[in-house]
């Protein structure tokens, strides 16, 4: 199974097909305290029949792809954005993702390499929750948001 915004996709024949739509999801997130980047959480998720998958996501360690840093909504050093035609322009950087103050300069479009748990079963995942939006639609009280007790 692996889930995409709302839409459900179980493995058939060798191919990824949408069978189901999730109508509700229910997430409930932890962060790191000092810079608001999800650490785990455990997402209901509600399908069309009624049906009930509660799917839980763990972070492994600083396992983290930060978007922003191929430029998808823009870099967070240039302002320059995916897409751009910059000529022969070639850059690149390198961050310490251990330092707190790394993590939120890259945050933004992070997709989380995670422990994924669904029915007693534990494999590798990604989780990308929108850091820091979603921490802000925990705090916020947003429906379908908040904080993993």
């Amino acid at each position: 199974m692996a889930i995409w915004a709302n839409q459900v996709f179980y493995r058939r024949d060798g191919a990824w097909v949408s069978s189901e739509l999730a109508t509700v999801t229910q997430r409930r997130l932890a962060f790191e305290p000092d810079t608001r980047i999800f650490v785990r959480g455990v997402i209901d998720y509600v399908l069309a029949s009624g049906e009930l998958r509660q799917v839980e996501y763990e972070r492994v360690g600083f396992q983290t792809a930060y978007m922003r840093c191929g430029m998808y909504g823009g870099s967070p050093d240039t302002g320059r954005f995916q897409g751009m035609r910059l000529g022969d322009l070639v850059e690149g950087d390198r961050y310490d993702v251990t330092r707190p103050e790394s993590r939120v300069h890259l945050a933004g479009l992070d997709e989380h390499l995670c422990r994924v748990t669904y029915a007693g079963e534990t494999v590798a995942g990604v989780y990308q929750p929108i850091d820091p939006a979603a921490y802000e639609a925990c705090a916020a009280g947003t429906p379908g948001w908040s904080f993993l007790a």
